[in-house]
């Protein structure tokens, strides 16, 4: 008989399990409503979408305004125009008044219903409308957005996902710039999230960015190794399979506390289990785990890295250490020059795949570490 998974690998729906977050949930809750912004950092792929998500629909049923962002391979000024239209118009078109409101005045785009043909779901998409186009578009959106705030009626929060992607454009020092101006004079409080923490940080804690202090750190810790493997231990059981405390804490370590993996391995391990969850079970799960990331470890952690960079990557994988550029550790590994590994370092610490961990060099995602290690020695 088919059992459903208890497991989730992609943001989890406001009906999923979720484990613990009380305090993050109702301090960002607070920041949203009373109109503070936030900059929301933490590892790829550990829960800070779900997290946000979860906050907005609590401020939503406190009455607040919420629209969310996403600027993941943002590629134009014109696109961060038309992604906050488009965020604002999806958004409010759950309440008609609102909806009207932000038609009237977000006048250089025209939101249009579409319906696919074949599967009849039904999509909003933009018509550019005011023949503006650049920083002239993007200044006006801007301008809609402050003026719709302020006539809202109720606390405005806007969550911009990937807000660090602005870094990668053509003028990104004028349009942080522009960004700054409207939004500090906008009436919500901003919640802006991203993955690659130390571009991210760098953008609010630089004295010459414009970001510079204008919204309060918060970094998403882990979970604790025990909330987490208690909950670990009630999924399965829920679901009709037994998980004894021990095996839960050994998920949750091979995972390395990671959200992400610690679903997918906890999915991977429930498959492979009959009516108890076995040691066996739970080692077969993570070498699957390992063989279905090999694609995103090869093709998106590793193919776009140059030759220096992958061959220090790897060699941090082996041994983590504390000097890098030491001599003794650039021929254990065969690493090229010191003045070579200084670039390859800054590239690694920029894309967030190493970060300094009490003065020690080490991967940030730990599981990736486990596998360049098993197949790169």
């Amino acid at each position: 008989m088919l059992r459903k998974n208890p497991f989730y690998l992609k943001v989890l729906p406001p009906e999923a399990p979720f484990c613990n977050r009380v305090r993050e949930l109702k301090e960002l809750e607070n920041y949203g409503y009373s109109g503070t912004s936030v900059v929301i950092y933490s590892p790829r792929r550990e829960g800070k979408t779900s997290l946000v998500n979860r906050v907005q629909e609590r401020l939503h049923k406190s009455g607040a305004v919420t629209v969310k962002a996403d600027f993941l391979s943002v590629f134009s000024v014109e696109d961060i125009a038309a992604r906050l239209a488009k965020a604002v118009f999806s958004e409010t078109k759950k309440h008609e008044p609102l909806y009207r409101k932000a038609v009237s005045l977000i006048k250089s785009f025209r939101p249009a219903v579409q319906t696919d043909p074949l599967t009849g779901s039904v999509s909003l998409t933009l018509l550019s409308v005011s023949g503006k186009t650049g920083f002239e578009l993007l200044e006006d959106v801007l301008e809609s957005l402050k003026i719709f705030s302020q006539s809202a009626g109720s606390p405005l929060n806007i969550f911009i996902d990937e807000f660090q992607e602005v870094t990668s454009l053509r003028d990104s020092a004028k349009i942080e710039a522009l960004l700054r101006t409207y939004m500090q004079e906008t009436s919500a409080s901003f919640f802006f999230v991203g993955s690659r923490r130390r571009i991210l940080s760098d953008m609010f804690n630089e004295r010459k960015r414009p970001f510079y202090k204008m919204a309060m750190s918060y970094p998403l810790e882990k979970i604790a190794e025990n909330e987490l493997s208690h909950w670990i231990k009630e999924q399965f059981e829920h679901s009709g399979v037994l998980c004894e405390a021990e095996l839960a804490c050994e998920l949750v370590r091979l995972a390395h506390r990671h959200t992400f993996y610690v679903q997918k391995l906890g999915m991977l391990t429930f498959n492979l289990s009959d009516k108890a969850v076995t040691r066996e079970s739970l080692i077969a799960a993570y070498q699957d785990l390992l063989e279905s990331e090999k694609t995103v470890f090869e093709e998106s952690y590793l193919k776009p890295l140059a030759s220096a960079q992958r061959n220090l990557l790897t060699a941090l994988a082996r041994e983590n250490t504390k000097q890098p550029f030491a001599q003794y550790y650039i021929r254990r590994h065969s690493l090229p020059s010191a003045a070579t590994l200084q670039s390859a370092l800054k590239a690694l610490l920029n894309e967030d795949l190493v970060h300094r961990d009490a003065d020690i060099y080490t991967l940030v995602d730990k599981v990736f570490e486990d596998y360049l290690r098993r197949n790169y020695s």
